[in-house]
């Protein structure tokens, strides 16, 4: 794979000549002009990857006029800190060097042992080094409002892991405790990372590849807390006894002391691009961002150090909010605790009708914190206007009918003390203000949900729920391998915790699906399953037009959403439960050239006739195989 990014690179320089990017001209003693030459790889014009929508292909390297070395400054925190400012400040294209070494980034009060913004043209060229976060706590780079930026050639870790892993060695079903033993030399529960963490979970793990999640169990367990027993021994109480019907002494398992943030976090940029760039460790994320334009993750890989059995606490990547969508290509995500990759945009609520045409909109909480009042919303509009230009055009659902309820286009928009004041080209009878995703009408703004994606040639391993939560549209998804997901490895469903847009224009080709689909046995995972049986939204691959009932539980409706899906040439091996390819509620979709290769254990777990299409409610669409539309 790395042969082909390599081939694929020099053939885009040859076919590419370097293009001159000019500056900006400044006569008012800010930076001159200057240029910086660009190379931007694809052996494709970005409209032949992508019809109906353009998104320039990825930044791989600037000519840069100017090299600023990090050790001028020295080989700590402080050194880095000032070569970084370095950088901020130059009027010329930039590479900030670092040497092939380790570095030890402790001592700092903020989040991010670095924080800059304002980049333009630089380069950070690692050279190999390794980038060590020397508290448990701290993650390593925020980087907002830049732009033209390449970071490369460098692995990011812990000197000691902000997790730690073990065995299972007995289970009390009564008291809902179990009692564990650390392995040796990984952090004690009683430290201050695990004490203090804002999530306390535990993840069963396979006993012959502890990379994996246990299946057919509850491989999440949220711990109430714990006491010592002895060194490296622990009673840990568990919140649910259920969770611990399929948990048995011998599993290994690793504790998380998740929290929020990224390891590294991109807000606000365009053209930012990683990489070679390993991340061996994150307490939550490990890349994400918001309101970004063409972030590019190019052979990233996030695995474990050896030995260790974790990568994140949380996603892999995640990115909400954009006009322009990631390209992650060539890249490794393994042993994550959360959803792999999510690509979505922002849902916006109105806390203030002016008239039927006219509402202000703000962008709520993500997820999980319920419902929060129009009135805590009003407190801090203007820190949450909701992203839209004139000339957008919004989608506006109601939970209450089930259904889209228009699609209006924005013709004036400007900010108000509650939010953004947008004023729509229809009226909009009925809605009114609210902030209840479950009966209030949320508003979508297509053109700010990272459309024009590219996700090809990666693998993705050992994740938890999704592999893939998509909630974009005119994507390309191609040439990936993804295996052992407990729940789908691509979901197009507008609904699941949050609220996102409905997906469309996507095209899923000639992936590897293997392991996927739904878990059998396990209590929560069932219950789901037999709750929506009649409304089959999982699958190996999903796409459904949902709507939230409340926190956790999503309805399907009657009317079409998602659309211009097409699925072809695809490999499905050995999944659970539900059918391999599950739409509802989709029209103009295409599912041809597939290949279903299911043994009989796993057709023994299917709920459902179907194993390998389902379709309901679905129209205008052509499927070259057998299926099923109940």
């Amino acid at each position: 794979m790395k042969k082909a990014w390599i081939a694929l690179i020099l053939t885009a320089v040859v076919a590419n000549p370097l293009v001159a990017t000019a500056l900006e001209d400044k006569t008012d003693g800010s930076p001159k002009t200057t240029s910086a030459s660009v190379v931007r790889a694809t052996t494709q014009t970005p409209n032949s990857l992508i019809p109906g929508f353009h998104r320039d292909p990825p930044l791989m390297d600037l000519q840069t006029e100017v090299d600023i070395n990090v050790r001028d400054f020295g080989h700590d925190l402080a050194a880095v800190k000032a070569a970084f400012a370095k950088a901020t400040e130059s009027t010329r294209p930039c590479r900030v060097v670092f040497e092939k070494r380790t570095y030890v980034l402790a001592g700092h009060d903020e989040r991010h042992a670095l924080i800059v913004r304002g980049l333009k043209n630089v380069v950070v060229e690692g050279n190999g080094a390794r980038l060590e976060l020397g508290d448990q706590q701290k993650l390593l780079l925020a980087i907002g409002n830049s732009e033209n930026v390449i970071l490369r050639n460098f692995t990011v870790d812990y000197t000691r892991l902000p997790f730690t892993q073990g065995w299972i060695r007995k289970i009390d079903h009564r008291s809902a405790t179990i009692e564990i033993e650390l392995a040796e030399g990984f952090p004690d529960l009683d430290e201050k990372v695990f004490r203090e963490a804002r999530t306390k979970a535990m993840f069963v793990k396979d006993r012959e590849n502890p990379l994996e999640y246990k299946k057919a169990s509850e491989y999440r367990l949220y711990i109430d807390g714990w006491t010592r027993l002895g060194d490296r021994r622990f009673t840990c109480a568990v919140d649910n006894d259920n969770c611990l019907k399929y948990v048995e002494p011998g599993d290994p398992f690793v504790q998380t002391a998740r929290t929020n943030g990224a390891q590294i976090d991109i807000g606000g940029c365009r053209q930012v691009t990683l990489h070679n760039v390993t991340i061996n460790a994150a307490s939550p994320a490990a890349v994400a961002g918001g309101n970004n334009g063409e972030v590019n993750l190019i052979g990233v890989r996030m695995v474990p150090r050896p030995g260790a059995w974790q990568t994140a606490g949380a996603d892999g990547i995640f990115f909400v909010g954009g006009r322009a969508g990631p390209w992650v290509e060539d890249c490794e995500l393994n042993a994550i605790a959360d959803d792999n990759l999510v690509i979505k945009g922002w849902r916006g609520m109105c806390i203030n009708v002016v008239d039927a045409k006219t509402f202000d909109l703000i962008r709520p909480n993500l997820r999980f914190t319920g419902h929060l009042g129009v009135e805590h919303y009003r407190k801090s509009a203007k820190h949450r206007r909701f992203p839209v230009q004139e000339g957008d055009t919004l989608v506006v659902v109601d939970p209450k009918l089930k259904k889209i309820y228009a699609r209006p286009k924005a013709i004036k928009v400007v900010d108000s003390p509650d939010g953004t004041r947008v004023t729509l080209d229809r009226e909009l009878p009925g809605v009114a203000a609210g902030t209840n995703p479950s009966i209030d009408c949320s508003f979508f703004n297509e053109a700010e949900s990272l459309p024009g994606f590219v996700v090809r040639n990666n693998v993705f391993k050992n994740g938890v729920r999704f592999g893939f939560l998509l909630k974009s549209h005119h994507g390309l998804v191609e040439g990936n391998h993804f295996e052992n997901y407990c729940s789908h490895a691509i979901a197009m469903m507008s609904t699941w915790q949050e609220f996102g847009p409905v997906s469309h224009h996507v095209t899923i080709r000639n992936n590897t699906f293997v392991g996927c689909g739904d878990w059998p046995l396990t209590d929560t995972a069932c219950t789901l399953v037999r709750y929506i049986a009649d409304r089959p939204l999982f699958g190996t691959i999903a796409a459904a037009l949902t709507v939230p009932k409340d926190r956790w539980v999503v309805v399907e409706t009657d009317s079409h959403g998602p659309h211009d899906i097409v699925i072809e040439g695809n490999t499905f091996r050995n999944w659970y439960q539900s059918p391999a390819i599950n739409l509802a509620n989709t029209h103009n979709y295409t599912i041809r050239d597939n290949t279903f290769e299911l043994a009989d254990e796993f057709k023994k777990t299917m709920l459902s006739k179907e194993h390998n299409v389902r379709l309901v409610n679905c129209g205008d669409g052509v499927c070259d195989g057998e299926a099923s539309s109940p």
